[in-house]
Order: structure tokens, then C-alpha cells, then sequence
């Protein structure tokens, strides 16, 4: 007759801690890849949306206000706000602006802030106010080109308005002629590393130089 048995089989303490020891281990050597990856997608993405939501506001405002080329700097104290609430803030959605930091914060929690330059320069930041604040690493400098000769320089493009800023922080005004000069435009100035996502079509390639 059969016997049934009340021996249950069962892991020790010590089987246990050694597959969570194991786990832990497994984790710890994982997890920076995973938290890396992510912020290269993360980066990737806002820049995209950035990029696209910049050009579609500029050209709903040719729309309203002709053709870039044609826009002018206010001639006031706050060049920056005033030329951002004219050609700017009325074309796209869900924006704050700080003035003393001539600022404007997205709803995803990215920012970018305005300069009177050459033309109106552009830096966006993908984490807002979040460190490490570096360029080619959160911060990406863009231009919105108001005049014809800055456009081929800048953008590769003469029809371009909105794009990476090349011949304001450098000489690489060679920096679209081949993707390994924009690579190396970015290794050793990081203002340009724009422009190489850009090429890259806002993708972070295994080869981009700088730890995000």
C-alpha cells in the first residue's frame, strides 16, 4: 500500500540568500546600463519633440509675421522676452516664462533659455534645472536664423531657420560636410554636439563622445 510522504522539499535560509546575494549582484552590474540607456532615450526624445515643436512654431509665425528674414529685435530692455511673445510664445503650447532668467520652461520639464546674439540663440536644456547642466550632455545650442547668410553656416541648409548654431562658438564651418567632422566637432567643443545629433537624426549612437 502506498505511503504518502510528509516530507515537503524545501530552500534552506542559505539557498535563499544566495540567489537574492546573486540577484543583487546581477543588479547592481545591470542596472547602470539600464539607467544609461534611458537617459539616452529620454534625451533623444525631447530633443525630437523640441526640434519639431521650434520649426512648427516658427512656421505658423512666417504665416502670421512673413518670412523670418523679415522679423526684427524689439528695441527695448528685455529683447528677449519681447521677441519671444511676438514671434515666439503664441505658436506654442504650454510654456512659462522667467524673465530675470530669460527662460522658457516646457511641460515635460525641459527649458530653453534666449539670447540676443548674431541672431537669437537658442539653449535648450532636457532636464530643466537639473544638474549636470553641460553642454553635450543636457544643454544643445540651437539658433533661429534671422538673416540669409547665417543659414548654409548654421544649418547645412539655406532654407533652414531654425537650427543647430555652428559659426557663433567656432570655426567648424566645415562641421556638415561628413559625419566624422560633426563627431569630432563634438569630442572637442561641446556647443556642437547639436549638430551632430542633429546629422544623427536625434539619435544617441554608441560613439557619442559625451556621458549623458
Amino acid at each position: 500500500m502506498y505511503k504518502k510522504s510528509n516530507s515537503h522539499s524545501a530552500f534552506t535560509l542559505a539557498e535563499v540568500l544566495i540567489t537574492l546575494g546573486i540577484i543583487g549582484v546581477v543588479a547592481v552590474m545591470t542596472m547602470p546600463a539600464l539607467i544609461q540607456n534611458y537617459k539616452k532615450a529620454e534625451t533623444s526624445s525631447r530633443l525630437k519633440k523640441f526640434y519639431s515643436t521650434m520649426e512648427q512654431a516658427i512656421k505658423l509665425s512666417e504665416l502670421d509675421n512673413n518670412e523670418a528674414t523679415t522679423w526684427t529685435k524689439p528695441e527695448s530692455a528685455n529683447v528677449e522676452k519681447d521677441f519671444f511673445f511676438k514671434y515666439i510664445a503664441p505658436y506654442m503650447k504650454n510654456t512659462n516664462y522667467n524673465e530675470k532668467l530669460k527662460r522658457v520652461y516646457l511641460a515635460d520639464g525641459s527649458s530653453f533659455s534666449i539670447w540676443n546674439g548674431e541672431c537669437i540663440d537658442i539653449v535648450y536644456d532636457t532636464n530643466g534645472d537639473k544638474r549636470p547642466n553641460e553642454a553635450g550632455r543636457d544643454r544643445f545650442y540651437f539658433v533661429i536664423n534671422l538673416t540669409d547668410n547665417y543659414r548654409k553656416a548654421n544649418c547645412g541648409n539655406e532654407n533652414k531657420v531654425f537650427c543647430t548654431n555652428v559659426i557663433v562658438y567656432s570655426s567648424y564651418n566645415h562641421i556638415f560636410s561628413s559625419r566624422q567632422n560633426a563627431l569630432n566637432g563634438c569630442k572637442n567643443s561641446p556647443v556642437l554636439c547639436s549638430s551632430l545629433l542633429m546629422l544623427d537624426g536625434w539619435e544617441i549612437k554608441k560613439d557619442y563622445p559625451h556621458k549623458l
